[in-house]
């Protein structure tokens, strides 16, 4: 469903309620190795980039909606994200729909590849919006088979921006800092027992961050590893 333009996007890395509020939009997206793509993310939705059609590149779980629901967010013009479905789910209302639109964040587009219709329908929109001179960001995971070759070049034209995944070091450090800024103390036994028994990715340990949070306000105990084993067996 389309989400109405500058409404706030639901929170996916956090979905729990916390104990105090993080900063919202991008500056909440934990950078690792992407601040440079950050920068430019910044600059499209503060209106300071140049409008026009920015590809957002990187494998699955990279965090690619998150990022584009975070400059939706940030955005200084009407804004709003579409994923596959909703796409779908608009047909062709997709431009009427999207019209005065200040910036259209794409999710999922490769889901269109191979569908006649539905490149179509994308080359259509992108083409509309270059001509409005508004700014489009696409996410894209993999090298899709676009079968419209006009679509290919509209897309390979674009600005390219590539998501780098976390290092699970980092990912963990984010882990570490974002429990304490929930005053939720890391003992050194409980830090020993979580890097050997959980993945070290940002979206696994943010997840289970929100499962301690939640649990321990619940309970009124601090984190234990007796707790976190708890809370691991019933995942």
């Amino acid at each position: 469903m389309l989400e109405p333009p500058g409404s706030a996007p639901r929170a996916e890395q956090l979905p729990l309620k916390l104990k105090i509020a993080f900063p919202r939009g991008l500056a909440a997206v934990i950078a690792g190795d992407n601040q440079a793509v950050i920068d430019v993310l910044l600059a499209i939705a503060g209106r300071t980039a140049a409008a026009g059609v920015y590809v957002l590149r990187g494998p699955a779980g990279v965090g690619k909606s998150v990022f584009l629901r975070a400059l939706v967010e940030d955005a200084s013009a009407p804004a709003s994200v579409l994923d596959a479905l909703a796409r779908a789910n608009l047909g062709d209302q997709l431009l009427p729909a999207t019209a005065g639109i200040g910036l259209l964040a794409l999710d999922e587009v490769e889901a269109s590849a191979g569908d006649a219709q539905a490149e179509e329908a994308l080359f259509g929109l992108l083409n509309a919006r270059h001509d409005q001179r508004l700014s489009t960001v696409v996410a894209l995971t993999g090298d899709p088979e676009f079968k419209l070759k006009d679509l290919r070049s509209r897309l390979s034209l674009a600005v390219q921006l590539t998501l780098k995944p976390l290092a699970p070091e980092a990912a963990f450090a984010a882990f570490v800092e974002r429990a304490e800024r929930l005053r939720i103390p890391l003992s050194g036994k409980v830090c020993a027992y979580l890097e050997t028994r959980v993945e070290r990715n940002l979206q696994s340990l943010l997840a289970l961050l929100a499962r301690i949070d939640d649990s321990t306000l619940r309970r009124q105990r601090r984190l234990t590893v007796p707790l976190l084993k708890e809370l691991l067996q019933d995942r």
